[in-house]
């Protein structure tokens, strides 16, 4: 706890409209039902309505794959981590830094395609063609 309160717990709303921050309960209350009983007992009751929290936004792609590669000569990216930033990030940056620096990674090719940022492009290009 710092200064006596508790924070914990994200949710994904798939459809928020990126202007609507409101706080909704129903998110605190799906929080408290994924703690174990015992730390539940331990925070004691629980009221949603009480509850402090706050509305952050993430980026992802509609296949919920990070999105990597080169942009032109000079800039690179790195986004749509989505909520698995902590858990792509390295392995982004490592993909990322082999294709700066020109050097193979041991990424299979299929990963490496499915990761890069100019996928939907050619989808959406291939299924125009079909």
């Amino acid at each position: 706890a710092k200064d006596g309160e508790h924070i914990f717990g994200a949710t994904f709303e798939h459809n928020r409209l990126e202007d609507d921050h409101t706080i909704n309960p129903s998110g605190h209350e799906h929080n408290w039902s994924l703690l174990p009983s015992e730390l539940q007992n331990l925070l004691g009751p629980f009221s949603p309505h009480v509850l402090k929290g706050r509305v952050s936004f993430r980026v992802s792609a509609r296949d919920r794959l990070p999105a990597i590669g080169r942009l032109d000569e000079r800039r690179y990216l790195i986004t749509a981590l989505g909520s698995r930033g902590m858990t792509y990030g390295p392995y982004a940056g490592y993909l990322l830094a082999c294709d700066i620096m020109g050097y193979p990674s041991f990424a299979p090719l299929d990963v490496q395609q499915s990761l890069d940022w100019q996928r939907f492009a050619r989808r959406d290009k291939q299924q125009a063609v079909l």
